[in-house]
């Protein structure tokens, strides 16, 4: 009998005073790499999996390890009256393994020169934002799922 892997969407709670997250079920597959490969474009949230052996789940990779695939660095926007957190911004550049460590290249300095409001964080939360006319820059960090960090 092949094993069986559930799928369960984590999403954090902002009181963890019991628990971390929410849980819920989303699928039952028998390749969880394999669903994830072939579902990567339309997850946006941190999930774990389990494994069913021995007629017991046994968790083997948590919400929050380390992410599916390489992360990087991005510069990208949103436009006035989107919501950062539920929509994802429109991408102008991406560095795949690129880190908050590497300089800053040339392209997204020319866009850090025309913003306002300059919040540059990045050595300690790994993301500059600005503000270009009616459009919110960040150049931060993404990381599989389609997660951007939000600037702030």
């Amino acid at each position: 009998m092949k094993e069986k892997y559930l799928i369960m969407k984590c999403e954090e709670l902002g009181d963890q005073y019991e628990c971390d997250c929410d849980r819920t079920p989303i699928t039952i597959c028998e390749n969880w790499q394999e669903w994830y490969h072939q579902n990567k474009d339309i997850i946006e949230y941190d999930f774990e999996v389990y494994e069913f052996k021995n007629n017991k789940f046994n968790l083997i990779k948590k919400y929050d390890d380390n992410p599916m695939e390489p992360k990087g660095m991005a510069l990208y926007y949103w436009t006035d009256g989107q919501d950062l957190t539920e929509e994802l911004p429109t991408i102008i550049y991406e560095y795949k393994n690129s880190t908050r460590k590497n300089p800053i290249p040339k392209e997204c300095l020319s866009f850090m020169e025309k913003g306002t409001d300059l919040d540059n964080s990045l050595l300690d939360c790994g993301t500059i934002s600005f503000f270009i006319d009616d459009k919110y820059y960040v150049y931060g960090e993404y990381w599989d799922n389609n997660e951007y960090s939000l600037g702030y």
